[in-house]
Parts: structure tokens; C-alpha cells; sequence
């Protein structure tokens, strides 16, 4: 698991998430906020930047130089896909940064937008859900030293669990990888000040299903935000991302909000809508 100072790190007052008009209508409509399948974010580099630092890392430790199957397990484990996980990860992304144009250009299509969570008001709805809030972690030193936390857990499963180097490999053995892999990211994406929602268990019963992606269909499941009070639904800022009719998207996201009794700033982008273009 991440080191307590990460997983006690108190979230900015605001997170921003970035959507598009029907992510954020979604959102508002279901009460619910959409988690994706790990495997299927954009990024189709997720688990092999963290993997490769658990490889590197094997390679230089020297007591698993020095032990003939712990040798031969990571070895095996070099030339194995690192995805699919055991359990299916579902997660969220956040960033603190409200108005980035990397962001802008990565998950707006058209016109998109910068949903505001008021972070006071939305950890209690993932507490209630087992659902984990963290930062990503970009930080190469912050980094090698989770994956040697990572590398010592799973040496101790590997000695009781893996005693035959040609057996089949039990994909449990990485579970201490697979818990901290969603939040380990490359330091060229920094800027981003990525925090995530990721599931710690899988809930049966918890409402999910698949919706359309550009070239297949994505699995997600739902987290709740349905507040027992208007008052306490934690989007209260509504950030409209460059586009050549932000007054319209103003007024008309405003509107979705007030048919749900739901407080809500809305403001437009600082940044120039032919930045986008470019």
C-alpha cells in the first residue's frame, strides 16, 4: 500500500475533473461519478511505467540475486504483461489545476469543461464506499522508495507461495504492486497534479456496466453522490473550457444546475480558445 504520509495527505479545497458537456451532465443527472477500468484510460501506459521500475529494481537487489527461485520468478515476471490486474481497478482522476490546457487538449473534445468537487463535501461519499482519494506520485525518490516497499512484500509472498521455478505463477504474489501501480506516473506528467478515486475492493451489487468508447466498449462502475441535502452536493464550481460560444455554454450547463437545486459557480477559461486549435 502507498506510505501514510500519501494516503494522509489532505486534498486541496477544490479538485478538478475534465469532461465534456455530457460527462458533466452525467454527473449531475445520475448523482454518480463514473469510474473507468483501469485498462481502458487513454493512457494505454498505466501499469508499464511502474512496472518497469519494479523490474529495474528487482534486477539490482541483491538478495534476489542471490536466491535461485526468487531469481527465476522475477525473471518470469520480466516477460510477462504486467496487465490485466488479478481484480479489476476502477478509477477517477482529479487535478488540482482548474484551468491547464494540457488537460484541455488531452480530455475536452469541443467544448469542455472543469468540473469544480469541493473536497470537504465529496470524501465523505467515498468513505462510505471504500473508496480511495490519494495523489499521484511523481517524484523519481518518492517513487523507488514505494516500489522497495512493493519488492520486499512481495519477496516475503514469493517465499512461501512460489517453491518450484517452472510452476505457474500466481498473479496474487503482485497484489502489493497492483495496490500502489494507479498511482505511480511518469514525472513528464507532473504538471497535472493528478489525484485519483480507486477502488480498494470491488463491491458486488455496485452499479456499473460499459458505455461507448471511440473504437469499443469501456467497462466502468458507479460512485455515488447523491446528498441527502441539495446544499451538500459537491460540485460547486463549473470551470467552461476554450471555445468559440462560452457565454452559451454558461448559461445553459448554469441551468442544469438550477433544475437540481444545485449551488454552482460557473466561470470561462482564461485560456484563449485558438490554443486549442493550435
Amino acid at each position: 500500500m502507498l506510505p501514510e504520509s500519501i494516503l494522509k495527505k489532505k486534498p486541496p479545497e477544490f479538485l478538478y475533473h475534465y469532461t465534456s458537456i455530457a460527462g458533466v451532465y452525467g454527473i449531475v443527472d445520475n448523482r454518480s461519478l463514473r469510474m473507468t477500468d483501469i485498462d481502458y484510460l487513454n493512457d494505454n501506459q498505466e501499469y508499464i511505467y511502474a512496472a518497469s521500475l519494479l523490474i529495474h529494481a528487482s534486477r539490482e537487489s541483491e538478495s534476489i540475486r542471490n536466491d535461485r527461485l526468487l531469481t527465476a520468478l522475477f525473471n518470469r515476471l520480466s516477460d510477462l504483461p504486467i496487465c490485466p490486474a488479478p481484480q479489476t481497478v476502477f478509477v477517477f482522476s482529479f487535478s488540482e489545476e482548474p484551468d491547464l490546457l494540457s488537460q484541455w487538449r488531452g480530455y475536452c473534445r469541443g467544448t469542455g469543461y472543469s468540473v469544480g468537487f469541493k473536497s470537504a463535501l465529496l470524501v465523505p461519499f467515498l468513505e462510505r464506499q471504500s473508496l480511495l482519494l490519494a495523489p499521484c506520485v511523481y517524484e523519481p525518490e518518492a517513487q523507488h522508495d514505494i516500489i522497495q516497499t512493493v519488492l520486499s512484500r512481495i519477496e516475503e509472498k514469493a517465499k512461501t507461495q512460489f517453491t518450484d521455478p517452472d510452476a505457474t505463477i500466481d498473479t496474487n504474489m503482485l497484489t502489493p504492486f497492483y495496490q500502489v501501480a494507479p498511482f505511480i506516473k511518469h514525472p513528464k506528467f507532473s504538471e497535472e497534479k493528478e489525484w485519483r478515486i480507486v477502488t480498494k475492493e470491488v463491491v458486488e451489487g455496485r452499479r456499473g456496466g460499459f458505455r461507448l468508447g471511440s473504437s469499443m466498449l469501456i467497462p466502468y462502475i458507479d460512485a455515488t453522490i447523491d446528498p441527502s441535502s441539495p446544499d451538500l452536493f459537491p460540485i460547486k464550481k463549473i470551470i467552461v473550457g476554450p471555445s468559440p460560444e462560452q457565454e452559451l455554454a454558461m448559461k445553459s450547463v448554469g441551468g442544469v444546475f438550477g433544475i437540481h437545486n444545485f449551488a454552482c459557480s460557473t466561470t470561462r477559461s482564461e485560456i484563449p480558445y485558438r490554443e486549442i486549435r493550435d
